[in-house]
């Protein structure tokens, strides 16, 4: 698709530019999403709805970016990216879904009681992805969710999605 849209750019002069974009996360995501699914597990441990958090593999390492910056990106790339090029949509930073679990556990004041289950392990895996956005940062682009507060955001939605609500611990 990127050469595609390059020999486009390029060879027919339309103004196309491409985006690389990462693991997005965010209040309102579904649970269909490993962090947003860890988070709600683990609202549901502390409201003893259930006893332990469901997960596959936990070394699993991916850049993750906050939904609403990602829009900003998009924004940035719309207005000032360069015609026929690409742009990796991330963080820069790399987390593994351990020690996501083990914050947002932290933050609920729970044990991290996790049961492997084969049904979210895929059978193969890369096991580090992380982007590179200094491409995109040349454009003026600066996020401004790290991680903890998106998974603080985070808690805070499920607690409110009807969920009883308990205080996340202040950072």
């Amino acid at each position: 698709q990127e050469y595609l849209s390059r020999v486009y750019a390029k060879g027919y002069g339309c103004d196309i530019v491409c985006t690389r974009s990462f693991n997005h996360i965010g209040p309102g995501q579904t649970e269909r999403f490993v962090v947003s699914s860890f988070v709600k597990q683990a609202v549901e441990v502390s409201q003893k709805k259930k006893s332990e958090i469901a997960c596959g593999r936990m070394d699993i390492i991916r850049d993750f970016i906050d939904v609403r910056d990602v829009i900003c990106a998009y924004d940035v790339i719309l207005e000032k990216g360069k015609s026929g090029e690409a742009y990796n949509v991330c963080n820069g930073k790399g987390h593994s879904l351990k020690e996501i679990l083990e914050y947002v556990c932290g933050q609920l004041n729970i044990p991290v009681a996790t049961r492997e289950d084969k049904a979210l392990m895929r059978p193969i895996e890369n096991t580090v992805i992380v982007g590179n956005n200094e491409k995109l940062r040349r454009l003026g682009f600066q996020p401004k969710y790290d991680l903890f507060r998106s998974l603080d955001d985070m808690i805070q939605w499920w607690q409110e999605k009807g969920l009883t609500v308990s205080s996340v611990q202040e950072r």
